[in-house]
């Protein structure tokens, strides 16, 4: 259902373009009476695209800024170890971790 909100809104912002295109060319034919339903109805078209438009471009920036967030979390560095080296010192020894 989401990518048919954003499929609808492209189709919407498609039809506002169109529409602000005849204004031009009715303003051009000296035609203003015709013009202005064309300016209201690109409006319109205009608005609804951009508000069905924005949910999905808004859930795509958020699922953006969340992987940012897990990528700065889990840096590999961080928690990968480097190696097989088993850590020693005066208490432990190799045999304790042979197991």
């Amino acid at each position: 259902m989401k990518q048919t909100r954003f499929t609808l809104g492209l189709m919407c912002l498609i039809n506002a373009f169109a529409c602000f295109f005849l204004v031009i060319a009715y303003i051009l034919k000296d035609k203003k009476n015709t013009a202005s339903p064309f300016l209201t109805l690109g409006a319109v078209f205009g608005m609804a695209g951009a508000a069905l438009c924005a949910g999905r471009m808004k859930e795509r920036y958020d699922d953006g800024l969340i992987l940012d967030s897990m990528d700065d979390l889990c840096d590999d560095e961080e928690w990968m170890p480097h190696g097989d080296d088993i850590p020693l010192d005066e208490t432990a020894d190799e045999e304790e971790f042979s197991n």
